[in-house]
């Protein structure tokens, strides 16, 4: 293999575990506010309750999956552009 072969290799993974960080950071900011819904009094929930269920909750759930399925989703996108 190829110094230059090898370099855009390294620089891939070093753009995948980029993203990953990223996405770490992304999923564990967005958790914060569901610990202040579970975690607060009563009263504020119903104030809390849209934001938590429509913008919360959905990019944990996405940021989660491609954290953990991301490499089968990128197989499937890259054996279709083929």
């Amino acid at each position: 293999m190829s110094k230059s072969n090898r370099s855009n290799k390294d620089l891939s993974r070093e753009q995948r575990e980029e993203l990953l960080g990223a996405l770490r950071w992304i999923h564990i900011v967005f958790g914060i506010p569901i610990n202040g819904y579970i975690y607060s009094p009563f009263d504020p929930i119903p104030n809390y309750a849209r934001p938590i269920r429509f913008v919360v909750v959905p990019v944990m759930v996405l940021s989660g999956l491609w954290m953990s399925k991301g490499h089968v989703v990128r197989r499937l996108f890259s054996k279709r552009s083929a």
